[in-house]
């Protein structure tokens, strides 16, 4: 169906928006956006939607007044929804990105300090023989362990 321009947005143009927001909320799930938030930009694509299929309808009525009007109720509301899911995606790349920041952190630190361990675990060795040496109570004799 070929529909030229309803009002100043065309329906190939509202419809090129509803696909775009449609794809940032995908995107936006899959970056780890909470769901509650997904679920709200989802609601807010399906309103677009039945505006944009209401407009088809009215169209083909022949009711052109009716049609762009709901076209623009789509363009509008799907850009928002793009909007709003670009701002997601955003936020969600910078906390990914400070969690692997943070667990690199982690994972080297703790590799520092295993190499640190291994390489140094004779030392800790002799340590724990002088402290136990230490403690051990001595007491005097003559070379054939007899006391004096």
């Amino acid at each position: 169906m070929t529909i030229n321009r309803a009002g100043s947005i065309s329906v190939a143009e509202s419809g090129t928006s509803l696909m775009n927001a449609f794809q940032a909320v995908q995107k936006a799930d899959a970056l780890g956006v909470p769901p509650d938030q997904i679920s709200s930009l989802s609601r807010q694509l399906n309103t677009a939607l039945a505006y944009y299929n209401t407009a088809i309808d009215l169209y083909s009525e022949g009711n052109t007044t009716g049609s762009e009007y709901y076209i623009t109720l789509s363009n509008t509301a799907s850009t928002l929804v793009l909007d709003k899911a670009l701002a997601l995606q955003g936020q969600a790349q910078a906390e990914r990105l400070t969690q692997q920041a943070i667990a690199y952190t982690i994972a080297i630190g703790v590799s520092l300090v295993s190499s640190e361990l291994v390489l140094e675990s004779h030392h800790i060795r002799n340590l724990l023989r002088r402290r136990r040496l230490f403690r051990a109570k001595l007491q005097l004799g003559d070379r054939d362990g007899k006391e004096k």
